[in-house]
């Protein structure tokens, strides 16, 4: 069976830890049937309802109520389940944070793998910060593999990919873990975008990476029918003082206006992708010609988010729920790739049958 045989459409899909959907929106665009997100936080699962009309958003609380509760109490039947996905909550794992091994949000991992073994899907996928990997000197790695292990999936895998492989305008990194219940080893999508033009993988050759002066300044020169960002939704400029506009009319690209800051006010140059699109206390970025911040359009736009995606909330609500998403196009990647392992399973499987 071809992946032009295999209908996508059929494949039912729960999203853990969904926050304001950017997993799902990728594996929607893929062409997978996303029936429910799940999440604890009412404020995300607003964006989240608000633009996926045709999956149920959930609120509930996976570190109180275990998968066997949460079917028992929600009309989402396990048995249709095909692929679980999600984004456990991971500040307790940002290299940025403390990595503290005994914050409450790492054992959220754990509950993910929890609703894994139970519903026993066809196929998984778990985002996380790359600094998982390096957690308790490689004991958290481990323990999540083999918890996976347990739960039935023979080979769980993992691969670190940057967002803007796979042509997302943002140097965005994170680790992509999978498992596939008939034991194959999980195919992870190969990169789409690199540095230039005469980047090779492969002998494929690749598309120059999208850079912030693609994304934001040339909107249009895709070939692709864009607005303009000052009609697009959650693009309200932040109003700064004259003596603050003056103050970020000196940062050059590439520097930020305080040095303690890390990647808050940081001026974004031109001419690559971001930095990874964080809320950064309402200053997310430097625009790159502009003297102010980012809006939250534009950090959706960075995010690959599709124009029509509305963000719901006060400002401090839509920058976190942008932020904190996986982006979309990398989302769609990882999904693309999944199909093909999802349909060489069905075609072991009617073979088996016959």
């Amino acid at each position: 069976m071809q992946d032009a045989d295999f209908d996508r459409s059929s494949i039912k899909v729960l999203d853990l830890f969904c926050g304001g959907g950017g997993l799902s929106e990728g594996f929607l665009q893929a062409g997978y049937d996303v029936v429910a997100g799940v999440d604890a936080n009412a404020d995300f699962l607003a964006t989240y309802e608000h633009n996926h009309e045709d999956a149920l958003a959930i609120q509930a609380d996976l570190g109180e109520v275990g998968p066997e509760e949460f079917f028992a109490e929600h009309p989402v039947e396990r048995d249709e389940i095909d692929v679980v996905i999600g984004g456990p909550p991971c500040k307790g794992f940002s290299i940025a944070g403390h990595r503290d091994p005994d914050d409450e949000r790492n054992y959220l991992v754990g509950n993910f793998i929890d609703f894994v073994e139970f519903v026993q899907p066809a196929a998984f996928v778990m985002e996380n910060v790359p600094g998982i990997k390096s957690m308790e000197g490689g004991d958290t790695l481990r323990a999540i593999l083999e918890g996976f292990e347990r739960a039935g999936y023979e080979k769980p895998a993992y691969e670190t990919l940057n967002a803007a492989d796979y042509g997302v305008p943002q140097n965005r990194r994170r680790v992509i873990f999978q498992g596939r219940r008939d034991g194959s080893r999980p195919t992870y999508p190969e990169r789409t975008h690199g540095p230039s033009k005469q980047a090779t993988l492969t002998g494929k050759r690749l598309e120059p990476y999208v850079t912030v002066e693609d994304a934001l300044l040339d909107r249009g020169t895709t070939g692709e029918s864009q607005r303009p960002i000052e009609e697009l939704p959650n693009h309200d400029e932040t109003d700064h003082s004259a003596e603050m506009v003056e103050r970020i009319a000196e940062v050059e690209p590439g520097d930020s206006l305080y040095e303690s800051y890390g990647d808050s006010w940081r001026r974004l140059p031109r001419d690559e992708p971001s930095i990874t699109i964080k809320e950064n206390h309402n200053a997310p970025f430097i625009h790159p010609v502009e003297d102010r911040v980012g809006t939250v359009r534009e950090c959706a736009i960075l995010q690959s988010f599709p124009d029509d995606y509305v963000f719901q909330g006060p400002k401090s609500t839509q920058l976190k729920v942008v932020g904190n998403a996986v982006p979309p196009g990398l989302s769609k990647a990882i999904a693309e790739a999944l199909a093909e392992d999802l349909a060489a399973m069905r075609q072991a499987s009617v073979a088996d049958a016959e």
